[in-house]
């Protein structure tokens, strides 16, 4: 919507250095734009869900995934934030080593 807005270029974004978005990841033509026209920029993925709390996961600290050599991340949830503790099960709810895709599963820690 920032890139869409009809004053986009009257304005200076260059104290901006990190934006985050959730939701869904940002389409890799949308974030190449962004990039092109926002220099230096680092756009952090968030993970949600409702029911559980603002944020469940983020990319690591210090791996922006909006990078070139990252970019191919962007469907990546990320880590779990503290007090967070998710599980990759499959669909008869078995645990997942690394790297498996299934459904997710999650309790956060109060």
């Amino acid at each position: 919507m920032i890139l869409e807005h009809p004053r986009f270029t009257e304005f200076d974004f260059s104290s901006i250095r990190c934006l985050t978005h959730g939701a869904s990841p940002m389409p890799v033509k949308l974030m190449e734009r962004a990039l092109a026209v926002i220099p230096g920029i680092v756009f952090r993925q968030g993970y949600n869900m409702t029911e559980t709390s603002p944020v469940l996961t983020v990319p690591p600290p210090g791996r922006p995934h909006a990078r070139q050599p990252t970019i191919g991340k962007l469907a990546s949830v990320g880590k779990p934030m503290i007090y967070c503790d998710l599980r990759v099960l499959d669909e008869n709810d078995t645990l997942l080593p690394p790297a498996r895709r299934g459904r997710g599963s999650c309790a956060v820690r109060r």
